[in-house]
């Protein structure tokens, strides 16, 4: 007797439509990491792993014999839940099995399990520092909704509400609301729930401009400095690096022969740069000295270059970049902190380690070194998130300008033959 065979299991693949050439679009395989997640905006083209911040997600899968393909957006996540959602109807059509199409998104599922299950997925995609930070906006869209909203329960008022209970309950920043909204809105896109709200519904708030330190504030700054504190804050303002880029940094991401540090993964630290990117960064000879008379000075063994005595990473050197604003007498006397005012006390809000960061990109953009280049040091994915340091000079920098402009208006000016005076 012939026996049954079981019939297979139908694939769905997650593919990413991507401009490979300047003229030349490709739906190229998505890269999976070890721990079964896909890498955000990494793909595979003639064998090789590139990175792709353009195009979208697509489901690729064959049913009745033909190939179909169905665009899922532009965010990894909810491409995967997708991918998900859609592997689970057709196993279930092709085991005979009826599906309503309105089981894609269960209508009986609560928020809380929604927001749960979708953190779970965040806590493994990306960094724990985002992860706390999606946690909170969802704890807020809970508390908002109330504890026995349902899904697909979820309106447009619901959400304006979210935006009205951040602004008067908890006292948040325009800017801080947009933020924490745009989780909630994600929440519910990948779950299939989207345009509940327009453009005109999302907190509103005003781009400030992006602070940077002046020639005479890091001249004072890194003039209070011991030697160790003067190369890791020369450091932070030489490449750019953010606060945990430099906290990881270890001897073998220096090339002092060539002038060059690097950002790379550290799986021994749980440490993953940012989008998952590697880069490198050029940095001037005076840099150089300070890091090869540094390194000198470390204990045989130690791997982390700003580590601590027990090669440990410091988590603490933006409490010692505050001290040091404050016995370099430069904090701004008007941030009350509830306790004292930054004028007798280390907790200045001026004094900040994103701020180097902010002062890097914008002298290397007024120096004259093109934008794309700077994106590329900076790590960024998307060109705008370097244009907003493309700022105007500012006080006397900005003087000089201001009086070469109107140089030929400063001489007594001509009287005009029958004019009055």
């Amino acid at each position: 007797m012939a026996l049954l065979r079981r019939s297979k299991d139908p694939k769905v693949n997650l593919t990413k439509y991507v401009q490979v050439a300047p003229n030349e679009w490709r739906f190229c395989p998505v890269v999976v990491a070890k721990s079964g997640r896909i890498k955000p905006h990494h793909i595979i083209f003639s064998g090789h792993v590139q990175v792709h911040s353009e195009g979208s997600y697509y489901l690729d899968w064959y049913e009745n014999g033909k190939r179909r393909r169905e665009s899922v957006g532009d965010d990894a996540l909810t491409a995967v839940q997708a991918r998900e959602r859609k592997a689970a109807l057709l196993l279930a059509k092709a085991r005979g099995i009826k599906i309503d199409e309105e089981q894609r998104t269960p209508k009986q599922q609560t928020l809380a399990d929604a927001c749960d299950e979708f953190l779970s997925d965040i806590k493994e995609q990306r960094r724990p520092k985002t992860y706390g930070q999606y946690s909170v906006a969802l704890r807020y869209f809970q508390e908002s909704c109330g504890e026995s909203k349902r899904l697909h329960e979820i309106e447009r008022r619901d959400l304006l509400n979210f935006d009205r209970f951040m602004r008067d309950e908890k006292r948040l920043t325009g800017r801080t609301r947009w933020t924490k909204f745009n989780v909630a809105v994600q929440l519910l896109k990948a779950n299939g729930i989207t345009g509940l709200v327009k453009k005109r519904d999302w907190p509103k708030f005003v781009m400030g401009g992006v602070e940077i330190y002046t020639e005479d504030e890091l001249h004072t700054f890194l003039g209070a400095c011991d030697e160790g504190e003067r190369t890791l804050f020369s450091f932070f303002l030489m490449t750019g690096f953010r606060d945990q880029e430099v906290q990881y940094v270890e001897d073998r991401d220096i090339d002092l022969a060539h002038n060059v540090v690097r950002v790379a993964e550290k799986p021994q630290w749980g440490f993953i740069p940012k989008d998952w990117e590697r880069r490198e960064v050029p940095i001037p000879d005076s840099l150089v000295e300070l890091l090869r008379r540094h390194l000198a000075k470390r204990p045989a063994g130690s791997q982390l270059v700003f580590g601590t005595s027990g090669d440990e990473p410091n988590y603490h050197m933006l409490a010692v970049c505050k001290r040091i604003a404050l016995n370099a007498r430069l904090n701004c006397g008007r941030c009350d902190n509830g306790g004292s005012q930054c004028s007798k006390s280390a907790t200045c809000e001026h004094w900040y380690l994103h701020k180097f960061r902010a002062t890097f990109a914008t002298k290397h953009l007024r120096s004259g070194v093109d934008v794309t280049t700077v994106q590329s040091w900076m790590g960024h994915k998307d060109l705008a998130s370097t244009m907003r340091y493309l700022q105007p000079a500012r006080a006397k920098d900005s003087l000089t300008q201001v009086n070469a402009t109107f140089q030929a208006f400063a001489a007594r000016p001509r009287l005009v033959k029958g004019a009055t005076k």
